[in-house]
């Protein structure tokens, strides 16, 4: 007779929770926005698991690479989108869905937070009534807002905290100290960044791109305070979807050919050139100067237009370490106005569906 410790025995129950929740290990996935073409025969990679696709359907050459599709209820102007979903999720139950584009920008969804939660009372309660898993509104930056859709929704099942963050190149303080407030919001609850990216304002060469987001990536991996990000990168080179975003963020070159960015983002867990224990060592500090309030300044640094697919992947080891050894001069400030694209990007955005041609985010 065998005989079987009971922590064995729940083992397999609480893994399919963790995967259920949304909270098990740290997820990558994309925003899809490009021309489906370059699908073909592009390699997804270890690390892709998920994407979302605004308010379109699944894409089939996604799917097909079994990577999970995460509806999106965009906001009451789509509905008639929201209903197609609708009928797509009859036929096959996804695990989660994402609830509202940015509700608290002018341009997207534009929603008050009380109009917010009739709406998911309206069309998410339902769903998270059968077991499906729905996100807070997915903000772009205002924390305020989601606190008051909080109480106005305070019996609403919220699964997972879903928002968007965009940031200059020296924000990545600014990044940690959002997801804590995120955190503050629904404590408890695991949190998706499903929209991530640099502005084009902070004029990031292409090192600094990379860089960033080996670092965030990687920081997000470890920490544990996030268990899902998207980096808003799908889009050629020099077809940014708008002037807002950097477009050296770009996934793929201009004949849809994946760049290094992809490449590290699809396969590659840690900074290139660094292996965990030496990650490990890095962070330990910056996650502890997280909470600090000095001030810092970031120098200006020209942009890069182009990369080939060449070994510019080891760029960023030495940048990482110096940002890193600085990371104590760091002011902490919060998403704040900082994280507002109110006036710079709306109603021009993303490309997506189709062959990628004229469809607003």
């Amino acid at each position: 007779m065998r005989f079987f410790s009971p922590l064995v025995l729940l083992l397999p129950l609480v893994a399919e929770a963790l995967c259920r929740s949304g909270s098990g290990p740290f997820q990558r996935g994309l925003i899809w926005g490009v021309n489906n073409d370059i699908l073909n025969g592009l390699d997804l990679g270890d690390l892709i698991t998920f994407y979302l696709h605004w308010a379109d359907g699944p894409v089939p050459e996604l799917d097909k690479q079994n990577v999970d599709f995460v509806p999106m209820l965009w906001g009451r102007q789509k509905l008639d989108q929201w209903r197609q979903r609708k009928k797509e999720m009859a036929k096959k139950r996804p695990k989660f869905v994402a609830f509202l584009n940015e509700p608290d920008i002018a341009g997207q969804a534009n929603m008050s937070p009380q109009d917010a939660a009739d709406l998911f009372r309206q069309e998410m309660q339902p769903l998270a009534d059968q077991g499906i898993q729905v996100s807070s509104p997915q903000i772009c930056w205002n924390i305020q807002w989601l606190q008051e859709f909080k109480k106005a929704c305070h019996d609403c099942s919220i699964g997972f905290v879903a928002a968007h963050w965009y940031g200059d190149k020296g924000d990545f303080d600014k990044l940690q100290k959002y997801v804590d407030d995120l955190s503050g919001v629904y404590p408890g609850l695991p949190i998706w960044l499903t929209e991530m990216g640099l502005t084009s304002k902070s004029n990031p060469s292409q090192q600094e791109v990379d860089s960033f987001v080996q670092k965030a990536f990687t920081w997000m991996q470890t920490t544990g305070k996030v268990a899902r990000g998207v980096w808003t990168g799908s889009f050629q080179i020099n077809s940014p979807p708008d002037g807002f975003l950097s477009n050296l963020g770009a996934f793929f070159n201009d004949d849809g050919s994946p760049r290094n960015l992809f490449k590290w983002f699809s396969s590659q867990q840690f900074p290139t050139g660094w292996s965990k224990s030496q990650w490990s060592e890095i962070t330990s500090s910056s996650s502890s100067s997280s909470s600090s309030s000095s001030s810092s300044s970031s120098s200006s640094h020209s942009s890069s237009s182009s990369d080939d697919g060449s070994d510019s992947g080891k760029m960023g080891v030495s940048r990482l370490a110096q940002s890193n050894s600085t990371q104590t001069k760091h002011k902490v400030v919060g998403a704040g106005k900082a994280h507002s694209r109110k006036h710079k990007h709306k109603g021009h955005h993303h490309k997506a569906g189709g062959k990628g041609q004229g469809r607003k985010r």
